[in-house]
């Protein structure tokens, strides 16, 4: 199976998987401005979903939402607060849902604070 990638970047925005299981996917997004020197963070968080082989693939693969999935199946958030607001909406029994996600280096990548949830 072709998973999905830990970390890349595209059109400037580097993307880190902070969290993934047979449920759930969150990527932290890092958009950074070098001409002021910022760095500023927001997050993706959708449904794990795998797909059949294709023309394209010939074996399963993660698929990674589209533009058109956002809303349906995939979610953008501006912070942590958000990213919980949407597990308590759409993942309300997810253990994450219960933990939450927490920023442990605001200037830095976030992390999960998930000692009792397994990542695949």
């Amino acid at each position: 199976m072709i998973e999905y990638k830990t970390e890349f970047t595209k059109r400037g925005t580097h993307f880190i998987q902070i969290y993934k299981d047979k449920a759930l996917v969150v990527y932290q997004l890092d958009h950074y401005y070098d001409e002021y020197g910022v760095t500023t963070h927001n997050y993706e968080v959708f449904k794990y979903t795998v797909h059949t082989p294709d023309k394209y693939h010939n074996e399963e693969y993660e698929l990674y939402p589209s533009d058109s999935s956002f809303g349906f199946w995939a979610w953008s958030c501006s912070d942590e607060k958000s990213v919980n607001k949407i597990l308590k909406k759409h993942f309300p029994n997810h253990p994450m849902t219960k933990i939450g996600l927490k920023c442990s280096d605001c200037s830095g990548v976030c992390s999960t604070i998930a000692s009792n949830v397994k990542n695949i």
